[in-house]
């Protein structure tokens, strides 16, 4: 499937860039798939852990990128880096 986030005036492909570019080039028929995400940073999410679940993803190096860009995802949306004084 071809996934997007519709964003208001924008839709945004969140999965499948990929076979949207072939269907593209050859003219096929496909039906893209919406999904319902509340901030971009969810889509970001959505993104890494979806990656994070696929079989192509074996390479130590590839792994240990995707769980930091996980890890500062996940602390930015809940907070930041607790270094703020704010309470």
């Amino acid at each position: 499937p071809i996934i997007y986030w519709p964003n208001g005036k924008r839709n945004i492909v969140v999965d499948g860039m990929t076979r949207l570019e072939i269907v593209r080039k050859y003219n096929l028929a496909y039906i893209p798939e919406p999904m319902d995400f509340d901030s971009i940073d969810d889509v970001k999410l959505w993104i890494l852990n979806n990656q994070l679940g696929r079989r192509n993803v074996l390479n130590p190096v590839q792994l240990r990128k995707l769980v930091g860009e996980l890890y500062i995802q996940l602390k930015t949306t809940h907070g930041g880096d607790r270094k703020s004084d704010q309470v």
